[in-house]
């Protein structure tokens, strides 16, 4: 983190409360008209207007930069799409309830028609909510105002809760958009990355045939930066901008990183995996007729789905000389990663073999250079620790909240920092041999909802606490003065 990034997102915080609350008290919506019914027909008068308001069960304050959309459309029409006659669309929601105004041209309105309002509230190309019921107006006696509820959209099987990650990265997330090129069309990207490291890459040039790429993402905070690891010869940097959208990193002739140009920007949205049909090598294995395949590049497991070319794979895997029964032997195919049903539980990315291409039973995804897992014990200092256990108490990510963690940086000062997803603490370290000590530190002080009030608590005080440590592969063990465990984390972002 850069200096007086800390400081900034105080400010920004700051800021946003206050607009929060400007936005609750004003502007004041649309006056409310009283209720009036329409019967005949609707003429006389040069404009009307459908008046109300919206509001939702929950009857909390919706997220920055959720958008309500109100709607008066003709829905005469079974089985075929509503027309829609106005719009009132609002930002800067704050609390329900939320009034709104449509106005409509009487002359429009064919008495033998049913008319309706609706709404939805969206968070980009999310939809939070929306109403699930018929709100009649104008005609067959209907009322001009009425009261919409929202109901919240269920997240869809499969959905995975989105953490704020070591760089500042808010994810599973997808990025998109197109740097330029030397000359021609640009190159279009879309990135996913996963909270656990991996990532896929479609590129596109032009109207050409796309590329792609699977890999290894690593923090790099020198350069406030990730950097992509993959299939590819050279390793692609990404700089991290301070609203969560990345930036291709571009190098001069010495690998000195040249100043910034938004239009190698990538906008961050929510995740909406790539999937294509592309070439694949991994380790399938088959048994009691259930496959699963283990890509190289990533080291993702993913079951197979038994259509498109999986009986060829099957067959092929069943007449393999020399192997015992569900032992795992490298494959090439084409196939697909694509969200399925499970067996049991929520919808998971499955691997549909599109095309099945050999079996390669003397290889291995470590002998073709693919992902073969953390290669050594992680170092005690510049790695990024996922906290995982403080004071026997479990550290569990809340959704849309930096996920805890810890990181003890060396420098010209040993500093550390930590959180659990809250409020940020800070201070310096000491540490020979196996000994490890916490000095003075200090911490913003926002109010932090449970379960992080009790869980922040019980990492401030178990710091202090810390006399040794014991690193065992990516396991990290921090002890009081009387050897009992007081944090349990794990190494997941190698710096």
């Amino acid at each position: 983190m850069r200096p007086g990034r800390l400081e900034s997102l105080v400010a920004k915080t700051m800021l946003f409360v206050t607009a929060l609350a400007l936005a609750q008290i004003g502007p004041a919506g649309p006056s409310e008209a009283e209720d009036g019914r329409v019967t005949g027909s609707v003429t006389g008068s040069v404009t009307g207007s459908v008046t109300g308001t919206v509001t939702h069960a929950e009857r909390v304050e919706l997220p920055p930069g959720a958008v309500l959309e109100v709607t008066l459309e003709d829905v005469s029409v079974a089985d075929a799409p509503s027309v829609v006659i106005a719009t009132d669309t609002q930002a800067n929601l704050g609390a329900p309830p939320y009034r709104f105004s449509l106005a409509f041209d009487p002359a429009s309105i064919d008495t033998r028609h049913t008319y309706s309002v609706r709404a939805r509230v969206s968070l980009g190309d999310r939809l939070l909510m929306t109403t699930d019921t018929h709100a009649a107006v104008i005609t067959r006696e209907a009322p001009t105002r009425v009261e919409v509820i929202l109901r919240p959209v269920s997240t869809p099987r499969g959905r995975t809760e989105r953490v704020h990650t070591a760089p500042g990265l808010t994810l599973p997330a997808t990025f998109t958009g197109t740097t330029p090129l030397a000359s021609g069309p640009g190159l279009a990207w879309h990135l996913d990355l996963w909270p656990d490291q991996v990532y896929h890459l479609r590129q596109t040039h032009g109207a050409g045939e796309p590329a792609y790429d699977r890999g290894r993402w690593h923090a790099d905070p020198a350069r406030d930066a990730i950097v992509l690891r993959g299939g590819r010869a050279a390793p692609v940097a990404l700089e991290v901008l301070p609203g969560g959208d990345l930036r291709l990193m571009v190098m001069d002739h010495d690998g000195t990183p040249i100043e910034g140009d938004p239009s190698h920007d990538l906008e961050a949205g929510h995740l909406q995996p790539a999937q294509d049909t592309q070439f694949l090598t991994g380790m399938f294995r088959s048994m009691a007729d259930a496959a699963t395949f283990t890509e190289c590049l990533t080291g993702r497991s993913y079951p197979v789905a038994t259509e498109g070319a999986y009986v060829e794979a099957e067959r092929a895997y069943t007449r393999l000389e020399g192997q015992k029964p569900g032992a795992p032997v490298l494959a090439a195919l084409q196939g697909r990663l694509a969200m399925r049903p499970a067996m049991d539980g929520p919808d998971r990315t499955h691997l549909e073999i599109v095309s099945f291409s050999r079996f390669e039973p003397e290889w291995t995804c470590a002998t073709t250079g693919g992902y073969a897992g953390p290669r050594n014990a992680a170092e005690l200092t510049n790695t990024y620790w996922k906290i995982l256990e403080i004071a026997g108490q479990t550290a569990t990510p809340v959704e849309n909240r930096r996920e805890p963690h810890l990181i003890l940086r060396t420098g010209d000062k040993a500093t550390f920092g930590a959180t659990v997803g809250c409020n940020e603490i800070r201070g310096d370290y000491a540490t020979e041999g196996d000994s490890l000590s916490f000095g003075t530190a200090a911490m913003t002080r926002m109010a932090c909802p449970p379960p992080l009030d009790a869980l922040e608590t019980a990492l401030a005080q178990t710091l202090p606490r810390v006399a040794r440590w014991k690193i065992a592969g990516t396991q990290l063990e921090l002890f009081d003065e009387s050897g009992q465990t007081v944090l349990r984390a794990e190494a997941v972002y190698f710096y």
